[in-house]
């Protein structure tokens, strides 16, 4: 298995991300975000498409205003 993590800061909200994987024989990909994200699940899932060819694939992301709390987790 194999996770990843990123983190982008702008002076509105950071914006946290963790991609986990483990072996599999197809795609196949979960998004978890808010309902109010900026990109759709799909759009999401259609970027990971082109990097990715196969595995069990889990996207969590975290919005939260720049220094304060996490919204989701």
């Amino acid at each position: 298995s194999m996770t990843g993590f990123g983190l982008a800061s702008s002076e509105k909200r950071d914006i946290e991300v963790e991609v986990r994987s483990v072996n599999h024989r197809f795609l196949e990909c979960t998004v978890k975000q808010l309902p109010f994200a900026a990109c759709s699940d799909q759009e999401i899932k259609s970027l990971l498409g082109r990097f990715v060819e196969r595995g069990k694939v889990e996207v969590l992301i975290n919005y939260r205003p720049s220094g304060g709390p996490e919204t989701l987790k």
